[in-house]
């Protein structure tokens, strides 16, 4: 069994949706660009993101809550920042496993069509 080989239910993406992939992982919004590239783990990649996203609003949230309603910085704020750093460890495994997905999508595309006009070799020679 080949690692590289698309699988036999999905057929390959041509390289410039490939690339379109690629880009919508890793600058828009991380798993969506596997979800085009009909990657179910694409759903996973999601959740993970957006998932450690939230998590780290939510405690930077809280911390300037506390921070508002004492006037000076919490005394848990080391919890705070773990909380944050948690948040943000998970956005950056889904980013860099959407990435990954998105390399590999690229690597199992397949080439573009030559341009070459038919009766002319590769060096322009007829």
């Amino acid at each position: 069994m080949r690692i590289f080989s698309p699988a036999s239910g999905r057929p390959p993406l041509d390289r410039r949706k490939a690339w379109t992939c690629l880009l919508i992982n890793a600058l828009i919004c991380p798993g969506l660009g596997s979800l085009v590239a009909r990657r179910a783990v694409g759903w996973l990649q999601l959740v993970l993101a957006w998932g450690g996203a939230l998590w780290m609003v939510l405690a930077m949230f809280r911390f300037f809550q506390d921070y508002v309603r004492l006037l000076q910085a919490p005394p848990d704020w080391p919890n705070h920042l773990r909380a944050a750093s948690a948040g943000f460890v998970l956005f950056l495994l889904g980013w860099l496993w959407s990435v990954l997905t998105g390399i590999l999508a690229l690597l199992e595309s397949k080439p573009p069509p030559s341009r070459t006009p038919p009766g002319v070799n590769e060096d322009w020679s007829i």
